[in-house]
This record gives structure tokens, sequence and C-alpha cells, in this order.
């Protein structure tokens, strides 16, 4: 139980020292706006992302209707030009398009396509890598395709990347893009690859990927990357890819990092990458060694009844769990494998992983019971609505028996502790601000997974809870 309070303690650290580099990286790249200085890179990434995706939702009509405002109105129809002009786009990408590029939604869809393909080929990029490019740094969209084309080869050359490292890394640090002399822009990636121990253009690689480590000083780094590699068995490249993911990792000491990865996925069983995956989630594993995790790994699998695979799961998932008392984990799988009748302890943890709090006050009586409740919402056939839920599951109430109500809450769990009364409410919620009939609404929602928790946020947040 101690590596529940070492995971605990390692998130702790790791929220603090990305806050503070994530302030200093904003201030040094001297971003616009004072509001997003005030913001970690990672929450303006994710809130520009939501934005964008409402943005193209919004385009194809599935938030409101036309016509009931006639600016909003035209502006839909320029986004819906886009979006059907530049289909293989994912929705995100068409959205920083559209709010991130002045004058783009004024060009005629055809033109803005012509003009990406021609930038595309200038650059020797795919369709899709430029315009994340022109997204991310719109400067290049008013220069010429052969202008734009020496920008990025010129820093491609002097670094020793080809165009899509290169591009990466102006998509990582936009700033970069105003820099006329490749030359500065090699002197920067310099001073961050002499301080992470690799060459330039393995840093520029590294920085396109993770721009917090233009931050990292060398004077702050105790172990560089060839030291990570040493101290956890793995391949210089394995040990970059855990430094992009962790930087913290380079602000150990050296004798501090004593877990051999290898060693652990060999004598376990388990799967490399996933290890490599808990390692950058919880980097206070790297201070014990093989035996000793391992060890651990057993012991709870043991108590637990399940195999180390499932352990690995709930330690990458939801390790919180392992707050909580050992007994009352088994009673809830106990309780879980009956009234739904699971065909091992397994199956039960995996509930408990997705969904935690069927960790509290639940009997087979009540579970029985919630399975009664969930029959009444939507207007098709149970065979029809379980369908749905199958193949894209939500938040709703389904009009279905026991049995098959089971079979969907198998596949979404939150439907055994959101209460009917709020998913009743996302659907008739939904229903009522798109303006459709329930079966509209879910051929709708078989394409958009997330529309019933984006158009009723309340009901969201209690499912979450």
């Amino acid at each position: 139980m101690h590596s529940a309070a070492a995971f605990s303690s390692s998130q702790v650290g790791s929220r603090q020292l990305h806050a503070h580099r994530g302030r200093a990286s904003q201030q040094q790249l001297q971003q616009p706006t004072a509001s997003s200085q005030q913001q970690h890179p990672w929450q303006q990434q994710q809130q520009q992302q939501q934005q964008q995706r409402w943005v193209c939702r919004a385009a194809s009509n599935e938030l409101w209707t036309p016509g009931t405002d006639e600016a909003m109105s035209s502006a839909a129809q320029k986004l819906r030009g886009l979006i059907d002009a530049l289909p293989e786009l994912p929705d995100e990408v068409q959205g920083a398009l559209a709010m991130r590029v002045p004058g783009l939604l004024d060009l005629e869809p055809q033109e803005v396509r012509a003009r990406l393909t021609s930038l595309a080929g200038a650059l020797g990029l795919e369709l899709e890598l430029t315009a994340r490019l022109v997204g991310k740094v719109p400067l290049l969209w008013n220069r010429s395709p052969e202008a734009a084309a020496a920008k990025l080869n010129g820093i491609a050359k002097e670094l020793g990347v080809d165009g899509a490292a290169a591009a990466a890394l102006l998509m990582g640090a936009p700033a970069l893009a105003s820099v006329n002399m490749p030359g500065i822009v090699r002197d920067r990636v310099e001073a961050v690859s002499d301080a992470l121990g690799v060459s330039t253009a393995q840093a520029a690689v590294m920085l396109g990927r993770q721009s917090m480590l233009w931050v990292v000083a060398r004077g702050d780094v105790r172990s560089a990357v060839p030291a990570v590699a040493t101290g956890l068995g793995l391949s210089k490249e394995e040990a970059c890819q855990l430094a992009e993911r962790m930087p913290v990792l380079l602000a150990c000491e050296a004798d501090w990092l004593q877990l051999n990865a290898s060693d652990l996925a060999s004598s376990s069983g388990l799967p490399r990458q996933a290890l490599l995956d808990l390692i950058a989630k919880y980097p206070a594993l790297c201070a014990l060694q093989a035996p000793g995790l391992l060890q651990g790994f057993e012991e709870l699998a043991g108590l637990l009844e399940v195999t180390l695979d499932d352990v690995l799961a709930l330690l990458q998932t939801q390790p919180t769990l392992l707050l909580a008392k050992i007994p009352a984990i088994l009673g809830a799988m106990d309780v879980l494998t009956s009234a739904l009748r699971l065909p091992s302890p397994s199956a039960a943890l995996a509930l408990l992983v997705a969904q935690p709090s069927l960790l509290y006050d639940i009997t087979t009586a009540s579970m029985a019971a919630r399975l009664e409740q969930l029959g009444v919402v939507l207007a098709c056939t149970p065979e029809e609505a379980r369908n749905v839920a199958l193949q894209q599951p939500v938040g709703v109430v389904l009009a279905c028996g026991p049995q098959e109500a089971r079979d969907v809450a198998l596949q979404q769990p939150a439907l055994l502790v959101v209460p009917p009364s709020v998913l009743q409410t996302a659907l008739a919620s939904a229903s009522q601000q798109l303006g459709r009939r329930i079966d509209e609404l879910l051929a709708l929602h078989e394409h958009h997974q997330s529309l019933l928790t984006s158009v009723c946020p309340a009901s969201a947040a209690a499912g979450a809870g």
C-alpha cells in the first residue's frame, strides 16, 4: 500500500513543476495575451480544441437551427463551406483554421483548399499536417508557398531534421516563425540539446513533441537523457520519449533512478510500453528496484484475486482506489460479480476502474433495482435502444428490460450510478435544444458521442461525479 502514497506524492510534485515551468515558458516565448499567461499550456490546448470542436459542430447544424439570426446564419454557411471543402481534416483542425487564420473564411472554400494544397506541395508535407501548421502559425498563410517553404526548409537544414520535425518545432513555438535567421533558431535549440545531452537534431525533435523543454536550463538538469537511459535500462529513444512526457525526471539525481524497466518487463511478463506509461505517470516509482515493485504488484494481485495486467490497469487508470481498504474493494467486486453475473473478479475490477463510485453503498439488491430502473425514456424498441448504446454508449436511460439493461451497463458503468432523473433531463434538454425527435437524436449521436453532455453541462457534471 505504500506505493499509493508514492503515486500521490509524485502527482503533486509533477503538477507543481509543470505549473512553474509552464508559466516560465509562456513568458519566454512572449505569448500575446495576459489571460493565456495565467494558464497551463495543456489547459490552453484543451480549451482551444474544445472551442474549435464547437465551431465545427455549430457549422454542421448540430447546436442550433440557421435562419434565426442573419449574421449567425451567414457565418455558419461559410463554416459549412470550409468543412465541405476539407472533409478529410479533423474537426479541431477545421476549427483552428476558421478561428485563428484572419480572413480565411472570407475566401471561397475551394480557394482555401487550393491554397492549402499548393502550400503542402511546396513544404513537402501532408495536407493535414500543413493545415495544422497554418492553424498554429497563421503567419505562414500570408506568405507565398515559396517563401513559406524557404522558411521551413531553412530551419530544417540548419537543425539537420526533416520538414515534418521542423513543422512540429514551429507548432510548439510559433514565435520562431518570426525569426529571420535560422542560425538564431539553431543557437536556441543547441542550448536545449546541451542541457539534455542529445544531438541538436534530436533536441529539435523532442522540442517539437514537448515544448515545455524550452525552459529546461542546464543548471536544473541532474540526469540528462543518457543517464535516464542507463538508470532505467532503456534505449536512448525510449529515454527521450520518457523525458518528453515527464520532464521532471531530468531533475532527479542519477543514483535515484533505480528501476530497471527492462528487468521488470522480462520478470513480470507485463508489456514494456505499459510499464513505461506507468513510469511517465508516476516518476516516483523510479526510486524502487524492479524486484520490490514486482513483489508489490504480485501481493496486490493476490489480495484482489486478479492478474498482474489487471493491477497494472488499475494503477494506470484509477490509482485512487488504492486509498480504500482492500476489504472494501473486495466487497464491491463481490457485489458486482453477483449482481451483474460477471465471469471473473477481473471483470469486476475493470468496472470499478471505469466507475470508482461503484465502490460505495452498493448491495446486490440495490444493483438489481438499478437495472430495473433503466427502462423508460427512449421512444424506440428495446433492441434499437440497446444497439445504439452498445455502438455509442451514452448517459441516458434506456427503454429495455433488465437483461438488456445489464448488457448496456457493462458497456457504460456510469448508468449504474447516475440518477435516472438526471439522465432523462439530459435527453429531454438535447431534444429540445436541437429541435429533433428522439429517434433523430439517436442517429445524430451515433456520430457525435459527447452530444448530450455538451448540451446539458449540469447532467454531464452529475454523471462525472
